[in-house]
């Protein structure tokens, strides 16, 4: 609530037609609550959220509670099943959004269970050449969201306190400083 608080102080309320994206959306606390500070018919306002979720009983309860929150099935196309850092996720998505929220996955580097494969070390690097290392992924979905975040919208997306304060994750800062 404060974070939403925050937003709404700062760009005003969010209207019915604000298309949203959470790309970690989880069981969908995050894009409940932004539907329930949206105004508008509770039709519509779905009709405008998009989530994206590997894990896909997260996604099912996520498409549920939008759905019994606005007493409609969700389109369940606006539910994408992947990984909101891979291209194939990305091409299933609007290019643009005026909102993305959520608490992406805190996934240190610096831990075995949690350190990135070669291949997502590659697929990382070929897309943002100067970011790798030790950053978190909560860092790279904070790039990809600023990528996907329409010149006028807004970005709330939790993140880990390395992403603030390591070395690695200068690059995420430039970026997002260059370009947000």
């Amino acid at each position: 609530g404060d974070i939403l608080d925050l937003l709404e102080r700062t760009t005003g309320p969010i209207a019915a037609h604000t298309s949203v994206l959470d790309p970690a959306v989880g069981g969908g606390a995050f894009l409940l609550a932004v539907a329930e500070r949206m105004s508008g018919d509770r039709v519509g306002i779905v009709e405008n959220l998009w989530a994206v979720d590997i894990d896909p009983i997260a996604l099912a309860a996520a498409h549920s509670s939008l759905s019994l929150w606005a007493g409609v099935p969700v389109p369940s196309d606006r539910f994408v099943l992947g990984d909101f850092l891979a291209s194939s996720t990305s091409e299933q998505l609007p290019d643009r959004v005026d909102l993305v929220v959520g608490n992406p996955p805190f996934l240190s580097q610096l831990r075995g269970p949690t350190a990135r494969g070669a291949d997502a070390r590659a697929a990382l690097r070929a897309r943002w050449p100067d970011v790798g290392g030790y950053v978190d992924d909560a860092g790279a979905f904070l790039l990809a969201g600023a990528e996907r975040v329409s010149a006028r919208g807004a970005m709330v997306l939790v993140q880990p306190d390395s992403v603030l304060a390591s070395s690695d994750a200068a690059p995420v800062r430039a970026r997002l400083q260059a370009g947000a």
